[in-house]
């Protein structure tokens, strides 16, 4: 295996073993959100009791000490592997939902969270990067992470209401006293 795979793999590993700590807890929003009793015809004649409303969900935690991008959602868009990054896989039209939670203190649960409808996003991204001459704005400068990667923010009042399909928590964080970010 090469160094940039080398690289890619212990990178991967360690924000995902973060993540897989806490994904579970996205469980109750998405059924929640995403679950639903299936209406009594399709009970009674295909036996189905549940339907699933949704596919295709991205899951991404933040750390709690990342919580000083008040009002933003960030995300990875270029890794030193040179693979493609969360942002790239957005852009071109995968995934449908994004659940972004900051994490708590403890990292045992989430500070707060939002369920994106990335159909939204996309039609937003696009508009503004046409309006810019095909350029991707400054306002969504990307930033370094301090490890390799790098991450675009976005504010959650760029979009429209329907950016949000649910959340916990981000007006109360939006409020908050000022964090202190790593310097980029």
């Amino acid at each position: 295996m090469g160094s940039k795979d080398g690289e890619m793999s212990q990178s991967y590993s360690g924000f995902r073993c973060f993540s897989d700590q806490l994904i579970m807890r996205a469980f109750p929003v998405l059924g929640k959100n995403f679950v639903r009793i299936a209406p009594e015809f399709k009970d009674m004649n295909e036996n189905v009791d549940l339907e699933v409303l949704a596919t295709d969900v991205a899951f991404r935690v933040r750390k709690w000490e990342d919580r000083c991008y008040k009002g933003d959602f960030t995300i990875r868009s270029k890794v030193k592997s040179g693979r493609k990054t969360e942002l790239d896989k957005i852009i071109s039209g995968f995934g449908r939902y994004l659940f972004y939670a900051i994490s708590n203190k403890n990292k045992d649960g989430f500070h707060c969270f939002a369920l994106i409808d990335l159909n939204v996003f996309r039609s937003i991204f696009y508009k503004t990067v046409m309006e810019n001459k095909g350029e991707i704005p400054l306002k969504w400068k990307e930033r370094a992470n301090g490890d390799g990667s790098y991450f675009r923010p976005f504010k959650y009042t760029e979009f429209p209401d329907s950016l949000l399909i649910d959340q916990q928590g981000l007006n109360e964080m939006i409020k908050e006293e000022e964090g202190t970010c790593k310097s980029n």
